[in-house]
């Protein structure tokens, strides 16, 4: 592996990697009480994301073998 990759790699996931761990915290305390309304937009973007990546995957998957063909 590059080590300019070994140095790149890190500061691109550390945010996400934060975001995540502040999430999992907040979940564990039980939020503020108000995280009620937040719960099912949280889980229809996870959804949605899922979803696209899912149809963007299956595309280039199809582009791909109809080219190879």
């Amino acid at each position: 592996m590059p080590t300019w990759q070994k140095e790149y790699e890190p500061t691109l996931l550390r945010p996400v990697v934060e975001a995540y761990l502040k999430k999992r915290r907040n979940k564990m305390s039980g939020g503020d009480g108000g995280d009620g309304g937040n719960s099912s937009v949280v889980v229809v973007v996870r959804v949605v994301v899922v979803v696209v990546v899912v149809v963007v995957v299956v595309v280039v998957v199809v582009v791909v073998v109809v080219e190879w063909w």
